[in-house]
């Protein structure tokens, strides 16, 4: 299975905001990728509740837990995973996939 570009950036800022406390500037992430493709993921983060987001002096992107989070978590942030896909068992495929969705959800960030 190959990890879409989108949730591949997203595991890395929540991986990188672990290595901090505080806000952390977009800019200041040590992820290649643009400015505005990194804002869009870190809002799709944010609706998730996964970060927390703080505009102005002194703001940036934190994570909103300490907890671990699934890489299951970030990548339905990132709207992968979508339930309906889920819902049948009848075929090889969908066993196949929800196998894939319990490996995603035991591994931590």
């Amino acid at each position: 299975m190959k990890i879409k570009k989108d949730v591949q950036i997203a595991i890395a800022i929540v991986a990188e905001l672990r290595l901090h406390d505080d806000y952390v500037r977009l800019e200041d992430l040590k992820i290649d990728s643009t400015i505005s493709f990194l804002e869009q993921i870190a809002a799709k983060l944010s609706r998730a509740d996964i970060t927390t987001v703080k505009r102005g002096p002194g703001g940036g992107i934190k994570l909103a837990s300490t907890l671990p989070i699934s890489f299951y978590t970030i990548a339905r942030a990132l709207g992968e995973f979508k339930e309906t896909i889920l819902k049948s068992d009848h075929n090889s495929m969908n066993q196949l996939r929800k196998n894939i969705v319990e490996a995603y959800k035991n591994t931590k960030v």
